[in-house]
């Protein structure tokens, strides 16, 4: 994900163990970032919390959360996962790697 690792290694501990690397990680500003994306692509998707209830099995208050919670409450990975995998376009348009 662009911008989690400031540097491009194949795992987190290679970066960490190189001599004067500098590897950032910003997670609660990509949680942030992430909470407000999945809001857009939610309301870009569904019509109501209800059909976000049905479509990823969650509670409606979580559908709620995500579908009116002023991209506030990030998404579990479980739901990230089924977008990318019933919704691809819209998900890698909405929360796609390469923003």
């Amino acid at each position: 994900m662009s911008g989690l690792v400031s540097s491009s290694y194949r795992r987190y501990s290679d970066a960490r163990s190189q001599k004067n690397s500098q590897v950032s990680v910003n997670s609660y500003g990509y949680r942030v970032r992430l909470a407000r994306d999945w809001q857009v692509f939610i309301q870009e998707n569904f019509e109501s919390a209800a059909e976000v209830q049905e479509f990823f099995g969650v509670s409606l208050s979580t559908a709620e959360k995500w579908f009116y919670g002023n991209g506030t409450h990030s998404p579990s990975g479980f739901a990230v996962g089924l977008a990318f995998s019933l919704l691809p376009k819209s998900a890698q348009k909405f929360l796609g790697v390469n923003q």
